[in-house]
């Protein structure tokens, strides 16, 4: 109970310091000095608004990057993967032994 009224309290004070007025004044050396107080000739400015883009991908297909992405950073392997995924894995192999097939080919990589 404590620690939601402290996180209150501090998103309370946060909020308003994201809706300050900027003033861009004359510095010493003439150049540009940005502050929170008006200045003698100073110009009041608006800062944009940042876009905020969510990194994670959409769909099914974004969840089955993510998962890849954790599997290779685990070094687990799957049934399926292709040998660039083998690869970014496990890195490069040894050795690489082709078997030609009716069906088609086969790798093995050691």
């Amino acid at each position: 109970m404590g620690r939601a009224i402290l996180v209150a309290i501090a998103l309370a004070i946060a909020l308003p310091a994201a809706a300050q007025t900027v003033y861009r004044c004359t510095g010493a050396n003439g150049e540009p000095a940005f502050q929170a107080h008006p200045c003698a000739g100073g110009k009041q400015i608006k800062i944009p608004e940042t876009n905020v883009v969510d990194s994670r991908p959409d769909g099914e297909a974004g969840l089955r990057a993510l998962v890849e992405g954790e599997r290779a950073r685990n070094a687990q392997i799957r049934l399926g993967m292709t040998e660039k995924e083998l690869v970014r894995a496990w890195g490069l192999p040894k050795k690489i032994n082709t078997d030609l097939y009716g069906s088609g080919v086969q790798k093995q990589l050691s």
